[in-house]
């Protein structure tokens, strides 16, 4: 009877034990699926306040071309501090390129084109600043500038082709890029302060 009564206890010992153990590691489980989503959490409000930030400093990029217009070469170089070279023209357009140009977080703009008329009485210019690097998403935009019409749609024929968003403003139109390739971030910004609608 002693003998059973040790086993009994013996075993009921274990399964304490064996009890424990999974309490044990259901916490530790537990406590790592919480700190991982922790990080998790934290790490997206880290993205989302960059996102804000390379958004917030790009609009502010533009407010301060649209108080350069009319557009020159040397206003230009001025606002970037970067030289823009003259690439190609012909009887009524300059072409112009600089870049790239290294904003706060990471964001580039990696090619400046800036487009002058050499005829046109009163010509304000014309100028797209393409963006790599860091994802600017089209809410970001859409809180800055309220609601956007699809100005041009991808046909199919390569993945470089853009959904473009535009509003006009009382200094021209404003168009946002958005290439096939990486659908969800901005790749072109497009100021063209001679148009009188959204699709000119």
């Amino acid at each position: 009877m002693v003998i059973f009564t040790t086993k009994i206890m013996e075993n009921l010992k274990v399964t304490l034990n064996e009890s424990k153990l999974a309490i044990v590691q259901l916490f530790l489980i537990i406590l790592i699926l919480v700190c991982t989503f922790c990080l998790e959490m934290s790490s997206q409000t880290r993205e989302e306040k960059m996102n804000e930030q390379n958004a917030f400093e790009l609009f502010s990029l533009i407010q301060s071309i649209t108080k350069s217009f009319p557009l020159t070469k040397e206003k230009m170089e001025s606002l970037f501090k970067t030289p823009i070279q003259l690439v190609q023209e012909n009887d009524y357009v300059q072409f112009f390129e600089g870049g790239s140009i290294h904003l706060a977080n990471d964001v580039i703009i990696e090619k400046i084109d800036l487009r002058l008329h050499k005829t046109r009485p009163n010509d304000k210019g014309f100028i797209v600043l393409n963006i790599t690097n860091a994802c600017i998403k089209l809410e970001e935009i859409k809180d800055k500038y309220g609601m956007l019409e699809i100005t041009d749609s991808p046909r199919g024929r390569s993945l470089y082709e853009v959904t473009s968003y535009s509003t006009l403003l009382p200094w021209g139109k404003i168009s946002f890029s958005f290439a096939e390739i990486k659908r969800d971030c901005l790749c072109a910004i497009i100021l063209n302060p001679q148009a009188k609608s959204l699709y000119e």
